[in-house]
């Protein structure tokens, strides 16, 4: 009596976000064969898919290696894009604040009577 368990892949899942993938799961199907004969099939929770790292779908499978290092550096490159942007906002926010107060400073001095030379660029 021999028992063995196959794992098999049945879905791929991959989501887009806004034109760019988001994530991507895999979900398997795991049987017990005794003598060849099916004793139990079952499905998995979805897993994120492999990109190099032994975990989930083994990408490279359907892949070339230059296709899957090109999905990792691109999900590393969308992640630098996305601080880049948060950065270039938050300096664009203090940047605005900064020229808020330096116009107060300035009306508060108009108003006591001192006319101060403009600030070069602002």
């Amino acid at each position: 009596m021999t028992i063995t368990v196959v794992k098999h892949p049945d879905e791929l899942l991959v989501r887009w976000r806004d034109g760019k993938i988001s994530g991507a799961h895999v979900r398997w199907i795991v049987e017990t064969l005794e003598n060849g004969k099916r004793l139990s099939i079952a499905e998995t929770k979805p897993q994120p898919v492999d990109t190099g790292d032994g975990e989930g779908f083994p990408l490279l499978e359907i892949l070339t290696r230059a296709q899957a290092d090109a999905l990792v550096k691109a999900a590393a490159m969308e992640a630098e894009r996305d601080a880049v942007i948060a950065k270039a906002r938050a300096d664009g926010e203090a940047l605005a604040a900064e020229r808020a107060a330096n116009a107060e400073l300035r009306r508060r001095l108009r108003n006591a009577g001192e006319s101060p030379a403009p600030v070069e660029g602002r």
